[in-house]
């Protein structure tokens, strides 16, 4: 007569305990920390992303997860890093989620200020876009190549490779970005993987007259005015939405430098279960998409549009930052800039 009683009991004690451990799907974080995300409510997001385009981020991920509010503090990266790592160390994390250019997100890396996260979404990311210890993501990426002015330079002249821009037939052609040291890094370690062929190119490409510029999208508006032919270092995702708005500009993609800017989990961030459920989200299939709305190279394989991507990248990231020194000195040495 025990055992009809027996069984029912056991099911009945199995089914509710079952439920919570159910594992998630994958890309998806554990039920637990989605919950506790929703209790907290809310999240400041500090990043360097153009207020247009960070606004509608959050707008994509409030319609996933309405409960939680999204507080905006957008600057430069520097100036956004500059007050992370000021209010870190004073004990005042107001940051939840940081996410800027991989070599100033290095700076509180090294400084110890980010917690270890790894992101369901990004397991198949690759190898160089995600840090083994889970210390960054990458978000979204830059594409650095050379632009040139289409009514000044035929197709069949373009340069094929940064190391074209050496040739003397360039000489007083050429805008370059005057701070646009990650580049070189990227070629040096990647591309000529020697310091002696790093210089010589540099050495080649300062005999050819550069005009130097601050800001990219500043120097890039000289190139379409013709101020002169080529741009070394241009943003290629840039160039692009100003070719299709009818500028007559294009963009080498036989190669370029991708800059990572990586999205991370702050030491003491207030709220941090709905910091992780912001990163996930941003790094999954909805967050990139909306990323790539905004015409930006997200850094989730399969969703930047392919005819946007060289054919051969070098990868920059936070690891740089350990070169950086070595690199902006042969840059301001050779160049002269300043």
């Amino acid at each position: 007569t025990t055992a009809p009683t027996t069984a029912p009991t056991a099911a009945a004690t199995a089914a509710p305990t079952a439920a919570p451990t159910a594992a998630p799907k994958p890309g998806e974080l554990d039920k637990a920390t989605i919950d506790k995300a929703k209790q907290e409510g809310k999240l400041t997001f500090y990043t360097s992303l153009n207020e247009d385009d960070a606004k509608f981020i959050i707008a994509e991920f409030n319609k996933a997860y309405p409960e939680i509010k999204v507080t905006l503090n957008r600057k430069s990266s520097e100036k956004i890093v500059a007050q992370f790592i000021t209010e870190a160390k004073a004990g005042s994390v107001l940051a939840d989620v940081l996410e800027t250019g991989g070599l100033d997100i290095a700076k509180p890396i090294k400084e110890g200020l980010i917690q270890e996260f790894r992101p369901p979404a990004a397991d198949k990311f690759p190898d160089n876009l995600k840090d083994p210890k889970g210390l960054w993501t990458a978000a979204r990426l830059g594409i650095e190549s050379i632009a040139w002015n289409t009514t000044l330079v035929k197709a069949e002249d373009a340069p094929k490779s940064f190391e074209d821009l050496a040739d003397p037939k360039w000489k007083g052609k050429i805008l370059i970005e005057s701070t646009d040291v990650e580049v070189l890094l990227a070629l040096a370690k990647l591309k000529f993987k020697d310091d002696a062929k790093t210089t010589d190119y540099l050495k080649k490409l300062a005999a050819n007259d550069l005009q130097p510029s601050a800001g990219h999208t500043e120097t890039l508006d000289l190139l379409i005015a013709g101020q002169r032919a080529v741009f070394w270092g241009a943003h290629g995702h840039t160039t692009a939405r100003k070719a299709k708005d009818g500028a007559p500009v294009d963009y080498m993609r036989t190669e370029g430098v991708l800059t990572v800017d990586g999205a991370v989990l702050p030491k003491g961030a207030p709220n941090v279960n709905a910091a992780k459920v912001f990163i996930n989200w941003y790094l999954g299939e909805d967050g990139q998409k909306a990323v790539a709305a905004r015409k930006r190279v997200p850094a989730r394989p399969g969703i930047a549009d392919p005819a946007l991507m060289p054919k051969t990248t070098y990868v920059s990231g936070p690891e740089g930052i350990d070169d950086f020194a070595k690199y902006d000195k042969m840059w301001k040495d050779i160049l002269g800039f300043q």
